[in-house]
């Protein structure tokens, strides 16, 4: 299968994996744009907890939520190699096309975070950016190891955060620590939970003006965007690694063939799926306490989202392969083709 469009400067693969990725993303940010916060990750915070709504949910927590983003992340990764390259054969330096890339993307961020919607990632995306330059030149070999020790601390990090945080609500610390995490539980409750409180700021923050809104984000919120680092740079950083190591490898430029692609893609959804449905069961029987959602959303879930990810790539270029000279794919028609090469 040819990798790249009729024009010769697109590699298909990485359009519709990344298409996918983005309608993924839009399948979840779907709550965020229309529900309260809590909304995204809780089905009983703002109704969605009965019938057809919780299957919903349930079924964008085992395939799709962090597994879209996840992708968007691992497709960065494998495009930062690709944007160097390209500098290289136009006698470009690869430093300069790089960092000019994550600057604009800063700035790009920053303007649709404070001005446009709160769920920005581009900031963070441009921050780990300037880290991942420093492992352009490593082999795809070490691109894995790299990815797994970055992955691993990242899981540590939140497993052992929930892990405290739970044992202080039960209160087997001692009574000067519990204090101290009394803000902690506050945030989870709120951000987590179906805090009815929470949830009407957040109706009557929305349902006002455009400059309120504007205003609570630049006064209120000026440093968040920034902080999604310290919440997220760890695993989104080994995702873009991983990107890195997937590109070198060929995986994600078709150069596979498919009977390994669907071998990834079995085992990948073989490890993972179980496990996930479990952390479904568990927050389930919990009846959706903040601090189960909070445990199975960011902590124990990542692994498992994150071979997922690799599992959902691999799919699709399968399909992409199975499927090269149909008329659905980029590249098979003129409009496509342009669709593909305007967004992308």
């Amino acid at each position: 299968m040819a990798t790249s469009t009729a024009g010769g400067n697109r590699i298909r693969s990485l359009d519709i994996t990344r298409g996918v990725a983005v309608m993924g993303i839009l399948a979840m940010n779907i709550y965020a744009f229309a529900l309260p916060g809590a909304a995204y990750f809780n089905p009983t915070a703002y109704g969605g907890a009965n019938g057809f709504d919780w299957l919903t949910w349930a079924f964008n927590f085992v395939f799709i939520d962090s597994k879209m983003r996840g992708l968007f992340s691992v497709l960065f990764g494998a495009s930062t190699l690709l944007v160097m390259e390209r500098a290289l054969a136009t006698s470009r330096r690869p430093g300069v096309a790089h960092f000019a890339r994550m600057a604009w993307l800063l700035v790009f961020g920053l303007i649709h975070f404070y001005f446009i919607w709160w769920g920005d990632v581009l900031v963070l995306y441009a921050m780990c950016g300037v880290i991942l330059f420093l492992f352009r030149k490593l082999s795809s070999r070490a691109l894995w190891r790299w990815a797994i020790g970055v992955l691993t601390v990242a899981f540590l990090f939140t497993s052992l955060q929930a892990i405290g945080l739970q044992m202080a609500r039960s209160g087997n610390v001692p009574a000067a620590e519990q204090k101290k995490m009394e803000r902690a539980f506050e945030q989870i409750e709120g951000f987590f939970g179906p805090d009815a409180g929470k949830s009407a700021r957040d109706l009557k923050l929305y349902k006002s003006d455009y400059r309120t809104i504007m205003l609570d984000r630049l006064q209120g919120k000026t440093a968040k965007p920034f902080k999604s680092f310290i919440q997220m740079g760890l695993e989104t950083l080994g995702l873009m690694l991983l990107g890195m190591a997937l590109f070198k490898s060929g995986m994600l430029t078709g150069e596979w063939q498919p009977d390994r692609y669907r071998r990834w893609a079995v085992r990948c959804f073989a490890i993972a799926v179980p496990p996930l449905i479990a952390l479904v069961a568990y927050q389930s029987a919990t009846g959706h306490d903040a601090f189960a959602t909070f445990n199975a959303s960011i902590a124990f879930s990542m692994p498992f989202d994150v071979i997922m990810t690799v599992g959902w790539a691999a799919l699709i270029l399968v399909l992409v392969k199975r499927h090269a000279n149909g008329p659905w794919l980029p590249g098979s028609g003129p409009p496509v083709e342009w669709l593909s090469a305007t967004i992308c």
